[in-house]
């Protein structure tokens, strides 16, 4: 490349469940022993969430996902640590594979009793965890634009980190159930399109004047620009049970941003939010098996397909911006799948071994268990 490409810095948010390392099910009241433990070895990096039976690690501003790699490891080797001290274990993944959601416990804290009061039932049940990764880009309008180039790739992402085909002990028959619950919230899903920033602002300040929503940080689409932070924030990702994965979409997000830099800006398609809409039910069904509709080509496109073309189109990006490998993952990822299928084979071995229905779920949580601490001192 004849410049060094734009560097975008990343932010990465993932929340984890914790699981009793006896029964394998959720522990729907925590210790705060426990969380005082985190709060005293991680600071503000730890934080509640809105059931006690998660939790919330975030890294600070990184340049590289290198700096990112360092973070998450420590972050989630110390939780695993501290959490093995109290019989639990974290685990990276959207839904749990059995345990019940009105067996949960709401956390305490203004905010949390708000969430609950405001959405009653819709609260309670979302038992899911997802992660977030902030791309830093100050201009204004330009995050905007950027959101807007953004929507049709969501898929992919989602597609690259799905990890939530069990909900309440059942199989349900898709590698994506957590956009299911979660979006059950208002103000969820794909993003409008939006002209500028003072749309957006105009937008979130007619919520405001209205009361329909006098909270921003209560617009909860799969990608959003904050009003607090010099941030683009990507949402529609489940939480990966592999650490190696997050740092893949975490390069995959990177790069593209780098290539938007560089590239002209296209319109954006009229029907782009609704064939996006579309095509992300087809990714919670079928994961990286499934066939999404290209608004370039006219027609349905193996997911497999997308990938190779993209980590091929944004290979000189990331190798620039010191992402490489990461970026070549993705491929990877579609050929030996995303935690959903790891957790799919899991619970299919136990059925085929005659194993009680309970008792193959739980080989799943051991699954979680393992590969939610490789990578980290905790696993070693």
């Amino acid at each position: 490349m004849s410049s060094k490409p734009v560097r975008h810095t990343l932010g990465i948010e993932e929340e984890y469940l914790l699981v009793d390392l006896e029964t394998r099910a959720l522990v729907p009241r925590r210790n705060p022993r426990f969380f005082a433990e985190c709060r005293e070895a991680l600071g503000d990096q730890v934080t509640g969430e809105l059931l006690q039976s998660q939790i919330e690690i975030a890294t600070g501003v990184c340049r590289t996902v290198g700096q990112a790699r360092r973070e998450l490891a420590r972050l989630r080797g110390t939780i695993a640590t501290i959490a093995g001290r109290y019989g639990m274990a974290p685990v990276a993944s959207s839904t749990h594979p059995f345990s019940r959601w009105d067996e949960q416990l709401t956390s305490k804290g203004a905010r949390y009793r708000k969430i609950a009061q405001d959405y009653q039932m819709v609260a309670r049940r979302v038992l899911v965890c997802g992660m977030h990764i902030h791309a830093g880009i100050e201009d204004k309008d330009r995050r905007i634009r950027v959101m807007n180039r953004l929507i049709p790739y969501l898929p992919i992402f989602l597609a690259l980190s799905t990890s939530s085909p069990f909900w309440q002990g059942h199989a349900t028959g898709m590698k994506a159930f957590r956009p299911t619950i979660f979006g059950e919230f208002p103000r969820t899903g794909i993003p409008q399109v939006m002209a500028n920033w003072a749309e957006w602002q105009a937008f979130t300040e007619l919520f405001a004047s209205t009361g329909l929503c006098t909270d921003s940080s209560k617009i909860w689409w799969y990608l959003r620009p904050s009003l607090r932070q010099p941030t683009l924030e990507l949402r529609i990702a489940e939480v990966c049970t592999r650490l190696e994965d997050t740092l893949t979409l975490a390069a995959l997000y990177q790069s593209l941003l780098a290539m938007f830099a560089r590239t002209e800006e296209p319109e954006p398609h009229r029907f782009q939010k609704l064939v996006t809409e579309e095509n992300q039910w087809r990714v919670q069904l079928a994961g990286v098996e499934a066939e999404i509709a290209c608004l370039k080509r006219g027609r349905l496109v193996p997911m497999r397909t997308l990938v190779a073309e993209l980590v091929e189109e944004l290979q000189a990006d990331a190798d620039e911006l010191g992402c490489g490998v990461e970026l070549r993952r993705a491929n990877d990822i579609v050929a030996r799948g995303t935690s959903a299928e790891v957790q799919l084979a899991a619970w299919s071995a136990g059925r085929e071994d005659d194993l009680p229905e309970q008792e193959a779920l739980v080989s799943v949580v051991d699954e979680l268990v393992r590969l939610t601490v490789a990578g980290t001192k905790a696993a070693a």
